[in-house]
């Protein structure tokens, strides 16, 4: 892909009091690093769908230094199922290709626990704490199959 927009969120980005934010026709060539700013954003979307307005016409957009965002409205994991899910492994590869290591995690926010009605993906590398849980988890479940208790 040749025209992925690498953008910044506005500095006065907050996403726990957003509220009326919506983008405007911001100038975004393609793989350029882009500044948004408060100024850049105009009344009517409601916070909700700022990621996916930034993004709007683009196959995807690295958002902010840690998320992949897709340029076409889903709203989030719940829009992915069995018969789609093959459309949607290019962002997941995007996302990956930014943090490529192994301690490299990919993430998404389900219902009821982000502020953005469109899906995007975090990536990031997890830190100690992370280490530790994958190693436990690895010893716990590794060779086995089905559900298996873990504390």
């Amino acid at each position: 892909v040749t025209d992925v927009p690498y953008l910044d969120l506005p500095p006065d980005y907050d996403d726990k009091t957003i509220s009326t934010l919506k983008m405007n026709d911001a100038d975004v060539s393609s793989n350029s690093s882009v500044n948004v700013s408060s100024k850049g954003l105009q009344a009517g979307c409601h916070g909700h769908c700022m990621l996916a307005d930034m993004c709007r016409g683009h196959d995807y957009c690295v958002i902010g230094g840690y998320m992949i965002v897709p340029g076409q409205d889903v709203a989030g994991m719940e829009s992915i199922n069995g018969g789609s899910a093959g459309s949607f492994d290019h962002l997941m590869q995007a996302a990956r290709a930014q943090c490529g290591s192994t301690s490299c995690v990919l993430v998404t926010n389900p219902v009821g626990f982000r502020t953005q009605d469109q899906l995007h993906i975090h990536f990031r590398n997890y830190n100690g704490g992370g280490a530790a849980m994958k190693s436990r988890l690895e010893k716990a479940l590794c060779g086995t199959s089905g559900w298996r208790p873990f504390s």
